[in-house]
C-alpha cells in the first residue's frame, strides 16, 4: 500500500457536502489525508468518481461518508445500499481498507420540513442499522458519527448544526473525535 513521502499512511475521505466542507487538515494536521468531498453528490455520483478519487491514489484506507440527501431527495433505498456496497467492494478488491461512516440524521425541525411524506430520520436510522450489520458481516470498521451527534430520540442535536442538516464547528469537532478513536488510534504509526 502506498504512503506519503514522509512515511505516513494515506487516508482518503469521499463524500458530499459534509465531507467537502470539513477542513480535515485543521483537525488532523499530522496525518496524510486527502479530502475528496464534492457538495451535492449522491452515492451513485460518488461511485462514478471512486476510481479516480480513491483507487488511483492507492491509499491505505477510505472513509465513505454518505449524506442524508440520499434519503431526502427520493433516491431509492436499495440503490443507495448497492452504491455503498460497490464502493466498499472496489476498495477491498484494491487492497484499500473501507471505513463506513454512518449517515448523520437531521434535527427534529429539519425532519418536519422534509418534502417527502417519509421521515428523513426514519430512513437514515434504517440505513445506519443496515450499515452496521453490513460492516460487521464484512469485517469493515463502522464509524458512528450519528450516535455521537444525536439526541436521545435520534435527531441531530441543534447545537451541532447551522442549518438543521450540516455540521457546524462543534459538529465537526465531534466528528474529528470519532475519527480519532475509530481510525487513527487503531493505525500503527
Amino acid at each position: 500500500m502506498d504512503s506519503t513521502e514522509s512515511g505516513k499512511k494515506l487516508l482518503v475521505f469521499v463524500g458530499a457536502s459534509f465531507t467537502a466542507n470539513w477542513d480535515l487538515n485543521k483537525y488532523f494536521p499530522d496525518e496524510s489525508i486527502v479530502n475528496k468531498g464534492i457538495d451535492g453528490q449522491y452515492a451513485g455520483q460518488l461511485l462514478l468518481r471512486f476510481k479516480h478519487d480513491v483507487l488511483d491514489l492507492h491509499p491505505e484506507g477510505v472513509v465513505i461518508k454518505l449524506c442524508e440527501m440520499n434519503f431526502s431527495h427520493f433516491v431509492p433505498f436499495k440503490i443507495t445500499q448497492d452504491n455503498l456496497i460497490m464502493m466498499a467492494t472496489l476498495a477491498k478488491a484494491n487492497g484499500i481498507k473501507p471505513y463506513l461512516a454512518s449517515v448523520i440524521p437531521v434535527t427534529r425541525e429539519a425532519d418536519k420540513k422534509a418534502e417527502s411524506k417519509k421521515s428523513i430520520n426514519q430512513q437514515v436510522h434504517r440505513f445506519n442499522k443496515w450499515l452496521i450489520q453490513y460492516a460487521q458481516e464484512n469485517g469493515f470498521t463502522y464509524i458512528d458519527f450519528a450516535g455521537a451527534m444525536s439526541d436521545e430520540e435520534g435527531f441531530l442535536r441543534p447545537e451541532l448544526t447551522y442549518d438543521g442538516v450540516h455540521p457546524n464547528e462543534k459538529g465537526y469537532q465531534i466528528m474529528a473525535t470519532v475519527i480519532q478513536s475509530s481510525i487513527f488510534s487503531q493505525i500503527e504509526k
